[in-house]
């Protein structure tokens, strides 16, 4: 029953980074190094996670119940893409042609039918508060890198970030409410399974 719904969202969302790519490497002196690049925003990284996981869930037996607790993870990150770029990227950001195409993909319609997934398959799955530190995990790491990226490139990825701009103060406070953000819909989460599968 999930085969289907699972082989589109994986469709849908590698055409979004294909179109991302391919917008990043025309009319460009070194494409290969462009189209590397890319991987380094969380929003391709977030969408790379949603292909893999629904393709291992295409794939897989039905019955094999082993990923099904990965879904929260899967369906947190690009949640976190969703909200963030609706709210403080897309009014600073005009792509145009096959790089809109990705954008619009990418940040919207992947989160959607991610999301949609989990809802409509709302009683397979119960979360657990014990299991968001895990979750958690992939965003430290990604916050460490941006750092790291940061100091040696003076590109800190995203304009809330850039610390030569906006200070190390309203860095740590951003960073701090992008946790937040995590945490709090990571409990969420949990709550809204725990109690939808006890009903």
């Amino acid at each position: 029953m999930k085969k289907t719904p699972s082989l589109i969202i994986v469709l849908v969302s590698t055409l979004g980074l294909l179109s991302t790519i391919i917008a990043r490497t025309m009319g460009v002196t070194d494409p290969l190094n462009n189209a590397v690049s890319t991987f380094k925003y969380f929003t391709v990284q977030s969408n790379l996670i949603v292909v893999f996981y629904f393709w291992i869930l295409f794939s897989l037996n039905p019955n094999n119940k082993k990923f099904d607790n990965a879904i929260g993870a899967v369906v947190l990150y690009i949640t976190v893409t969703f909200i963030v770029f609706a709210l403080f990227l897309e009014p600073t950001w005009a792509p145009k042609g096959i790089e809109l195409v990705g954008s619009i993909i990418n940040h919207y319609i992947t989160p959607i039918l991610a999301i949609s997934f989990l809802i409509y398959f709302k009683s397979d799955y119960s979360f657990k508060f014990k299991t968001i530190p895990f979750w958690l995990v992939y965003p430290l790491i990604y916050l460490i890198y941006v750092i790291i990226h940061g100091s040696l490139t003076s590109n800190y990825l995203y304009p809330f970030f850039e610390i030569d701009e906006i200070g190390i103060s309203r860095f740590i406070l951003n960073s701090a409410a992008l946790l937040v953000l995590f945490g709090f819909l990571s409990c969420g989460f949990v709550f809204i399974f725990k109690k939808r599968v006890r009903e």
